[in-house]
């Protein structure tokens, strides 16, 4: 198999498994830092998460957890849970 092939291959099995209805949360920035599941900055995230961003675009976010009291969105990559 070509290194071309491989690659394809590669990036349209990731657009599938981005695309099923379990789909993991991604950041769609290059801001490194926390943010809000309802975030312009994240797709496919819950609401009310809080979620850490490597400040690579694409990259799948790492979940925190819920904000049971709400999710405040403060300046880029300063988003935190409600106390």
């Amino acid at each position: 198999m070509k290194v071309s092939q491989f690659f394809l291959t590669t990036v349209f099995a990731a657009l599938f498994f981005m695309s099923s209805s379990d789909a993991a949360c991604i950041c769609v920035n290059h801001t490194a830092g926390k943010h809000c599941g309802q975030s312009r900055l994240l797709s496919g995230c819950k609401y009310d998460y809080i979620y850490q961003c490597n400040g690579v675009y694409g990259s799948p976010a790492y979940e925190y957890g819920p904000c049971r009291k709400g999710c405040i969105q403060e300046s880029i990559s300063r988003d935190h849970c409600r106390l």
